[in-house]
């Protein structure tokens, strides 16, 4: 009987023991799992596929095209209004350029046009017409035909100033098919800028912010020492540049002074007078960025455009680049996408120690901001044929308000869509890697981008470029930050296959523990229910032996 106590007891602690594991799994499983799971802050992934699908920018990049007439006499410039309504299909869309969609007309009556303009040139008529126009943004352009002058070469040339207008002479019997196919096609291709005239293997990743090193670099400083007045030239002669295109990107500015930076191999010597020349098709093997350590350590992400005041060896001097048999006007080359060389000879009579003053620079700023120019994608494309159209040079800024603009929709579009490109990247990530973590700020980020977009199409609708520029570097900016965020590098400590790694043992040991306690519950359940049986069987076999016995005894 004690026995019997005892074994039941034993069933009965075990039988605790079974349920304490059982509880413990189904409510620790949970915890566990809770507590090492990864937070993971929502992020608007609908929205952001519906900009990566939806956004077509082109579409939206609508310039208006203003035909102003000019003129003294009320009834021609009634016939120039109505040639122009009879010719609006040389205006039409085509796929090289869909920037311009409306083009208006209106006139303006000066009665005494013939004196004021009389005398004037190219730059003083550019002033006088910009009073004359109202309305002046980003996103139009106001072309001016006088109706006046009579004279042919006037009649072919179509002028565009510094500003965001062009002008041209021309007569009633002038204004026909052939003249607005011809002002077209210059607009378009020249003044709009088409995508395809741009050398994208030159011109530098459009982004929201450039950093710009100066560096001059002298091969011997023995026979020459050169120092430059770099912070004032800076001051003077690029500053005006960069503050015109403030709005596009923003510039960091730095400059150093590097000593024995030699040419990778010798020049080869004139034959017909002194000096020396680099063949300018074998300009990389004699004058290689990459091989001129430029000390500077950056650790932002800035794309950096190098600019290069190259002194030779004074025994080297004069050192010129040859190209076609004849000397380049600037001595000077782009290296594309990094940034610009100028080759600089100092006159024979300065040896030593020689500081380049703010005047000495001009003429290598000039080049400088050239360079700058064509490396943002600013340059001015060839014209087709001499004279026909005339571009004024703005020397006060470096660039002209059309020319800005053309680089501002450039810069917009590329924002845009690198905005979008980057929110769809990062919201894969986070929906193909389940570990990864998402905090609170990278969900705001996200928001902050999509609703920097959303402003931004807003913008384009009115075309109001300059306010679609901002919105969109405020897009891109918070797209990339919330895409470079640290912690989106951060995954789990113990994502799923760690978690089988680490916990395996301790789990089997504890599974097997309880299923081992599990399966001697259920053998000793067995057993004793067989053990039941046999003792009621035994019990049976023995009342049916007694009532036999009771039957053999009453006969």
């Amino acid at each position: 009987l004690k026995e019997m106590q005892r074994t039941e007891r034993k069933r009965d602690v075990r039988k605790q023991i079974i349920y304490a594991f059982i509880i413990t799994i189904l409510i620790g499983i949970p915890i566990w799992w809770k507590t090492t799971e990864v937070y993971r802050s929502p992020l608007p992934h609908e929205d952001i596929a519906s900009w990566k699908q939806n956004i077509s920018i082109e579409e939206n990049f609508h310039v208006k095209l203003e035909v102003l007439f000019i003129g003294e006499d009320e009834n021609k410039l009634k016939e120039g209004i109505s040639s122009l309504s009879k010719n609006l299909d040389s205006f039409k869309g085509t796929n090289e350029a869909k920037s311009i969609l409306k083009v208006e007309s209106s006139s303006l009556k000066v009665s005494d046009l013939s004196n004021q303009l009389k005398g004037l040139n190219d730059d003083e008529i550019d002033q006088w017409i910009r009073p004359k126009i109202k309305g002046e943004k980003n996103g139009k352009l106001t072309f001016v035909i006088f109706q006046s002058g009579n004279e042919e070469e006037q009649r072919n040339r179509l002028f565009f100033g510094k500003f965001r207008h062009g002008w041209s002479f021309q007569s009633s019997n002038s204004l026909n098919k052939s003249f607005y196919d011809r002002l077209n096609k210059a607009i378009k291709r020249y003044v709009v800028i088409s995508s395809n005239l741009l050398d994208e293997n030159t011109i530098v990743r459009p982004t929201t912010s450039y950093r710009l090193s100066f560096s001059l670099l002298n091969s011997n400083p023995k026979e020459l020492s050169p120092s430059w007045d770099i912070e004032r030239a800076i001051q003077l002669y690029l500053n005006p540049f960069l503050s015109e295109i403030s709005s596009i990107a923003k510039f960091t500015v730095d400059s150093q002074v590097l000593h024995y930076t030699n040419l990778l191999k010798e020049p080869e010597k004139e034959k017909n007078s002194e000096g020396f020349f680099i063949p300018h098709h074998l300009l990389p093997q004699y004058l290689n960025p990459a091989e001129w350590k430029l000390d500077f350590v950056d650790t932002s992400t800035q794309p950096v455009l190098n600019f290069i005041l190259f002194v030779p060896d004074a025994q080297k001097m004069p050192l010129r680049i040859k190209k076609n048999g004849n000397w380049t006007r600037t001595n000077a080359f782009i290296s594309p996408q990094w940034g610009g060389i100028h080759i600089w000879n100092a006159p024979s009579n300065r040896r030593g120690k020689i500081n380049l003053s703010v005047d000495d620079l001009h003429p290598v700023m000039e080049i400088f901001v050239s360079q700058l120019r064509t490396l943002l994608g600013v340059g001015s494309p060839s014209l087709p044929s001499k004279n026909a159209v005339v571009f004024l040079p703005n020397p006060s800024t470096g660039i002209s308000l059309w020319e800005k603009d053309a680089v501002a929709r450039r810069y917009l579009k590329n924002n845009r869509n690198s905005t979008a490109a980057t929110l769809s990247s990062l919201s894969e990530l986070v929906q193909n890697l389940t570990n990864m973590i998402v905090k609170d700020n990278i969900g705001q980020l996200c928001e902050n981008s999509l609703r920097s977009l959303n402003l931004s199409q807003l913008a384009l609708e009115d075309s109001d470029y300059d306010l679609a520029l901002q919105y969109s570097k405020e897009a891109v900016d918070n797209a990339e930050e919330a895409f470079f965020d640290p912690n989106m590098l951060a995954l789990l400590y113990f994502p799923n296959e760690h978690k089988a790694a680490v916990y395996a043992l301790p789990f089997f040991t504890l599974f097997w523990q309880l299923f081992s306690g599990i399966r001697g519950e259920m053998k000793a359940r067995k057993q004793k229910k067989e053990k039941k049986e046999k003792e009621e069987r035994q019990k049976a076999i023995e009342e049916e032996e007694g009532e036999e016995n009771n039957e053999e005894d009453i006969e």
